[in-house]
């Protein structure tokens, strides 16, 4: 397998787990991004990825004393 095919895949597996795209959805992306080079995806991998944290982060806030007489 090419590192190109491989980094296609877990871009494809990163958006159906972690960003609910259908397979469908998700083999368009692919599709749409198969002319890409390496590099390209690479970004693209890295992005989708970095929104996925950020998500995760907002959704829990840390609520621990420590933090909350920090903050105050």
């Amino acid at each position: 397998m090419s590192s190109k095919a491989f980094v296609l895949r877990q871009i494809k597996e990163t958006l159906i787990d972690k960003h609910d795209y259908s397979e469908e959805n998700a083999e368009k992306f692919i599709q749409e991004h198969s002319t890409d080079k390496v590099y390209e995806l690479l970004v693209i991998k890295r992005n989708l990825r970095k929104q996925n944290e950020e998500e995760e982060e907002q959704q829990y806030q840390d609520v621990t004393i420590g933090s909350t007489f920090l903050k105050n």
